[in-house]
């Protein structure tokens, strides 16, 4: 009202019976007189009795004129959460799965998983439905078992089962990896099919001289010597290593 600032302050009595309002002060710079002031309000004696009305929760009074308002009686738990005596564990704030690196981790390992398993499946219906690749696969295997017999055939020096073995290994590598029957595989076609992909010269010139050994020593009874017999394992695992490269 005019040049007059009205402040109000709830004041909630939390019993009944004669009560008091402590005093009350307040500090202000006066430009009538160029001074702070302070004015004090003495002890305010009331009489708080107990409505008909309190169990229906607390009843606000303003200044004169004001229309009373009703808040509800506050249930504990329901509005402002109250303290936890056990809070239970603590959860860092946006702290979320997708965030660690364990999570990641996770994943990558199950798409490499995923991967393997599709490379193995194409890999298995590959081999039961291309029969040329199926007989490449087990070639260098086989190879590989047929040189170590040779080269125990040869320490024993039983230099006939050496070049035996030789030759039935060089055979069965041969029609694997070349898609032969075992009856296809002769210098001659075997040549031919070389010289087609584009094999080296000295490869299919070493192999020759091999199935030449092979034939002179199993039907002629030519036995050569250790040394030849050394030389011999040694060609065939060169050609054999070759082959291995060579897109046939």
């Amino acid at each position: 009202k005019g040049n007059s600032k009205v402040y109000e302050q709830v004041l909630l009595p939390k019993n009944k019976g004669k009560l008091q309002v402590p005093s009350i002060s307040f500090s202000f710079f006066n430009p009538t007189t160029g001074k702070y002031e302070t004015v004090k309000k003495d002890p305010i004696n009331i009489n708080v009795e107990e409505s008909a009305e309190s169990k229906q929760g607390i009843k606000v009074v303003g200044t004169a004129g004001q229309e009373k308002m009703m808040y509800p009686d506050e249930k504990i738990g329901t509005d402002i959460i109250h303290i936890k005596d056990k809070p239970g564990k603590f959860v860092k704030r946006d702290d979320y799965l997708y965030k660690m690196p364990i999570f990641w981790f996770g994943e990558a390992l199950s798409f490499a998983v995923f991967i393997t398993l599709v490379v193995l499946h194409r890999k298995r219906e590959r081999i039961r439905t291309d029969r040329r690749y199926a007989r490449g696969l087990k070639a260098p295997k086989a190879a590989r078992t047929g040189l170590d017999k040779a080269k125990s055939f040869m320490n024993k020096g039983k230099v006939l089962e050496f070049y035996d073995i030789i030759f039935k290994t060089l055979q069965n590598y041969l029609g694997n990896r070349l898609d032969l029957s075992m009856g296809n595989v002769t210098v001659q076609i075997v040549d031919e099919k070389l010289t087609k992909a584009g094999c080296d010269e000295d490869i299919r010139k070493d192999l020759k001289d091999i199935f030449f050994k092979c034939d002179s020593t199993r039907y002629a009874s030519i036995l050569p010597e250790k040394k030849e017999t050394i030389d011999d394992l040694e060609k065939v695992r060169k050609i054999i290593n070759y082959l291995e490269r060579a897109k046939l």
